[in-house]
């Protein structure tokens, strides 16, 4: 073990942006503060017309992101945001962190240089993990409540598109420059490869149920299970 960082609460979901040198953290654990997370720079007849995705549950509690010096180990700052956190994303340009909150059917996003929440976005229901794709600066989104993906824009925090899945989205995986996204469908059993440009399903593979995490390599699929680890190999070169 390398080292520990302590004063962290209740931790799940975290993000590393190398060239600022930082970690930023999730938390499970409800903050009953006096501020309740909002967006900073726009109204709210701008906020309702961002939520693309549906309506955003409204938030009975906030959590606290912590943004962590990744050599040192110190606490550099707290951002409230609104409702527990599952997963954290860093846009390519490390400007925004996304974070998914799957009890509110929404994703928050915090401005890196100030700290401050710019933005909760309703993308879909129970939205559990975020991943940026490189190519364009947006991100990703599963919904596992009506087995969608979303594209978030950071820049103008708006949905810009979602499609449709066969079972309800858990773990992605981008092959950002294949434009491909691997994506663990957990209820089904499966693991579908999507087309990142234009949402096309391209193919689906039976692995079995209650799947979490995936992984992929030149021929291969690798998807985990509570208790097991499933391969399947018998692939066309996938990257």
């Amino acid at each position: 073990m390398a080292g520990r960082i302590e004063g962290l609460d209740n931790v799940h979901g975290l993000a590393g942006a190398p060239k600022r040198g930082i970690l930023v953290a999730g938390s499970l654990s409800e903050n009953r503060g006096d501020k309740m997370a909002k967006p900073s720079q726009v109204s709210e007849e701008d906020h309702e017309a961002h939520h693309g995705g549906g309506e955003m549950v409204e938030p009975t509690a906030a959590s606290l992101v912590t943004l962590v010096d990744a050599d040192s180990h110190k606490i550099l700052s707290r951002t409230e945001v609104p409702g527990i956190v599952h997963h954290v994303g860093i846009s390519i340009d490390e400007r925004f962190g996304a974070v998914t909150h799957p009890c509110l059917d929404a994703v928050s996003l915090i401005d890196l240089d100030s700290g401050e929440v710019t933005d909760t976005i309703a993308t879909g229901p129970i939205p559990e993990y975020v991943v940026a794709d490189p190519e364009t600066g947006k991100f990703f989104v599963s919904n596992a409540g009506n087995n969608t993906i979303s594209e978030l824009d950071p820049d103008d925090g708006i949905v810009t598109r979602s499609f449709k899945l066969q079972g309800p989205p858990k773990h992605m995986l981008l092959l950002a420059r294949a434009r491909q996204l691997i994506v663990s469908e957990s209820d089904t059993g499966r693991v579908s490869i999507v087309d990142a440009d234009n949402g096309e399903t391209l193919d689906t593979f039976e692995i079995c149920g209650d799947l979490h995490g995936v992984a992929a390599g030149w021929c291969a699929l690798i998807a985990t299970q509570v208790n097991a680890l499933k391969l399947k190999s018998d692939l066309n070169p996938i990257i």
